[in-house]
């Protein structure tokens, strides 16, 4: 499975991910892989507009 992973900018202090995965077997991987990457870039923004000080 390839993972393709785009940023673009949108403005000056913000950005727009957009994430592929090539060659998924089914629905129901696409769905999971949805859901573990919308999990996952939730965290990231939290991190990225807190202080960073999440140990």
């Amino acid at each position: 499975m390839r993972v393709v992973v785009g940023v673009d900018a949108v403005g000056e202090s913000k950005a727009r991910v957009g994430i592929l995965h090539e060659k998924l077997v089914g629905a129901e991987q696409a769905a999971e892989l949805t859901a573990y990457w919308r999990e996952r870039l939730a965290v990231s923004k939290a991190l990225l507009e807190s202080d960073g000080d999440h140990r």
